[in-house]
C-alpha cells in the first residue's frame, strides 16, 4: 500500500508524537504495541510535518528518534500541523469551495437550490458519474452547519442554508489570534489563520505538547456542560489501560510544567480523582442519571484541594506556616496572598505572617514550602510524620553548607 502523509483516525497520530515528544529516546525496537511497518510509516508522517524537529541519536541499541523544538525559537506551535494533515477526496475539496461560491450571495438556499446549482453552474464541464447526488450534497451541508461555517433554518419540510453574516474584520484581529493560538486551550483553532507578518510573540515557557489534546478537552467540555457520563480509557505507568465511569467537573492546568487534568467525580464511588488528559486514549459520552448536586460537591471538595496529587479518600489534614517577612521584603507577603489558593494569610505581629490551610494531601505543598527556606519561624502539621520529614530536610540541607 502506498505511503499518504495524510491520516484518518488521529488517535493513533497523538500516540507516536506522544512517544517521541514527551517520552523519546526509543529505538524502533522498543515499539511493541503495533508493527515496524506502522511504526516506519508514522515515523515519515511526522517527518513530513516535524522534519526540522525531528532528531537522531545512535547508539549501541540503535537509533533513537525524538523530537527537539525550543518554544522560543518559534512564531506557532508546530503541532498544530498535525490537525492540518486530515485525509480528504477530490469531491471534499471541490465541494467545499463550490457550495461557499454558491452561498457568497448571503441569500437561503435548500439543498435542491444548490444541487440545481451545482449541475448547471459550477460543475456543467463534468460527466454525469463524477457528479454528486442529492444526498452527498445535504450531508456536507448538514456537516457544515453543524461546524458552525453555515447557518441552517427549517422552511417547511425543509432546510434552507446560508453563509452566517458578520461583521468582524480577521485582520483587525490579528494579534489577539496570534496570542491566543498560543497561550489558551484549544488554539488550534485560531492556528488555521495565517498571516504574512509573523506573529510579534515569543513564550519562554510555552507547553506546546497540550495541543494535541485539543480533541479530548472539547468532547469534556462539553460533557461537563451537559453533566454527562463519560466512560474514559486511560493509560497508565505499566502501559497497561484503565476504564473508568466518571462525572467530569473540572479541568485544570498546572502553571509549573503545562500538564492538564480532569477533575471528575467517579460515578461509583462519589469521590473524586484526577486524570491527566495527555493519558485519555478514549471517551465515550453515555446516557445515564445526571448528578445535579456535582457543582456543589466540587466547590466542597476545592476548598480543600492544593494541586493534582490531592489524596481525596483521606481527610483533610491542618497545616500552619509562620513566615518571617524582614525590612525591604513586603514581596513576600504579597507572594503570600497571592499564591495561597484554598489557605489562608494572616499577618499576626509587624514582621510575621501566618499561611494556613486544611489540605487533603499536605505533602503536595512541600515543593511549594521549600522555596520560603530560611524565612520559616514555624511548621505545624496534623500528621507529625510529615513536620519531622520537613526538620530533617532542612538539617540535610544545612548540612551541605556547613564549615568542615
Amino acid at each position: 500500500m502506498a505511503y499518504s502523509e495524510l491520516i484518518k483516525d488521529f488517535k493513533r497520530t497523538r500516540q507516536y508524537v506522544r512517544e517521541f515528544y514527551v517520552y523519546g529516546f526509543r529505538t524502533r525496537e522498543s515499539f511493541t504495541s503495533t508493527s515496524l511497518r506502522t511504526y516506519d510509516d508514522e515515523r515519515r508522517r511526522i517527518a513530513s510535518w516535524l522534519g526540522n524537529y525531528l532528531q537522531f541519536r545512535d547508539s549501541r541499541e540503535g537509533r533513537r528518534s525524538f523530537l527537539s523544538i525550543d518554544s522560543r525559537d518559534i512564531p506557532h506551535n508546530p503541532l498544530f500541523r498535525a490537525f492540518q494533515a486530515k485525509s480528504f477526496t477530490d469531491r471534499d475539496l471541490y465541494l467545499h469551495f463550490f457550495l461557499l461560491d454558491i452561498l457568497q450571495d448571503g441569500k437561503e438556499h435548500t439543498s435542491q437550490d444548490i444541487l440545481d446549482c451545482l449541475y448547471t453552474t459550477c460543475l456543467e464541464d463534468n460527466s454525469a458519474s463524477q457528479l454528486p447526488d442529492e444526498m452527498t450534497v445535504t450531508n456536507k451541508l448538514r456537516e457544515y452547519a453543524a461546524l458552525g461555517i453555515l447557518q441552517s433554518k427549517r422552511r417547511g419540510r425543509q432546510n434552507t442554508y446560508r453563509l452566517p453574516s458578520s461583521g468582524i474584520r480577521p485582520e483587525d484581529w490579528q494579534d489577539a489570534v496570534s496570542f491566543f493560538s498560543e497561550a489558551a486551550p484549544l488554539g488550534v483553532i485560531g492556528s488555521f489563520f495565517h498571516w504574512e507578518d509573523p506573529s510579534p510573540f515569543r513564550f519562554k515557557h510555552n507547553f506546546l505538547f497540550s495541543v494535541l489534546d485539543s480533541e479530548v478537552m472539547l468532547t469534556l467540555i462539553g460533557a461537563i456542560q451537559k453533566k454527562q457520563l463519560a466512560k474514559i480509557t486511560a493509560v497508565q505507568r505499566d502501559n497497561g489501560t484503565k476504564v473508568e465511569t466518571v462525572y467530569p467537573a473540572r479541568l485544570m492546568r498546572l502553571t509549573q510544567n503545562g500538564r492538564e487534568f480532569l477533575i471528575a467525580c467517579l460515578a461509583s464511588e462519589k469521590r473524586f480523582t484526577f486524570i491527566r488528559l495527555d493519558c485519555i486514549v478514549d471517551i465515550k459520552l453515555e446516557d445515564g442519571p445526571s448528578m445535579p448536586e456535582l457543582d456543589a460537591c466540587f466547590e466542597a471538595f476545592r476548598r480543600h484541594m492544593w494541586g493534582a496529587s490531592s489524596r481525596t479518600d483521606l481527610p483533610a489534614k491542618h497545616i500552619e506556616m509562620d513566615i518571617l517577612v524582614r525590612k525591604n521584603e513586603n514581596y513576600l507577603a504579597l507572594r503570600l496572598q497571592r499564591e495561597k489558593r484554598c489557605g489562608t494569610v494572616t499577618k499576626i505581629c509587624e514582621n510575621v505572617w501566618r499561611f494556613c490551610a486544611d489540605v487533603y494531601d499536605p505533602r503536595s505543598l512541600f515543593p511549594w514550602i521549600r522555596s520560603f527556606y530560611g524565612h520559616i519561624l514555624r511548621f505545624a502539621c496534623e500528621d507529625h510524620s510529615l513536620e519531622a520529614e520537613l526538620k530533617q530536610d532542612i538539617a540535610r540541607m544545612a548540612s551541605l553548607y556547613a564549615e568542615e
